[in-house]
């Protein structure tokens, strides 16, 4: 919620980048390919401004029960409705 507000907040300043931290977000992306959270689109649409955070992405060739081996630490990039990296 304060990252969100944060990033939100009406200051005359238009960023086009909004970094947020690794722990910021907790949640496991599925893959590069999956949607992108209602947070983030939420925070793109009001700001314009693409989205890079630290986070879990899960590889999708992996068994879901494989989790050491399936969740890997990265950054994600988000610009519009689409994970670019």
């Amino acid at each position: 919620r304060d990252y969100f507000e944060l990033s939100t907040r009406e200051t005359g300043f238009r960023p086009d980048l909004i970094v947020w931290p690794e722990t910021a977000y907790s949640t496991s992306f599925y893959s590069y390919s999956s949607q992108i959270p209602q947070i983030f689109t939420d925070i793109i649409q009001k700001t314009g401004a693409e989205m890079l955070i630290g986070g879990y992405v899960q590889d999708p060739t992996k068994d879901v029960f494989e989790i050491i081996e399936s969740v890997f630490n990265a950054s994600v990039l988000m610009s519009g409705t689409k994970i670019k990296s």
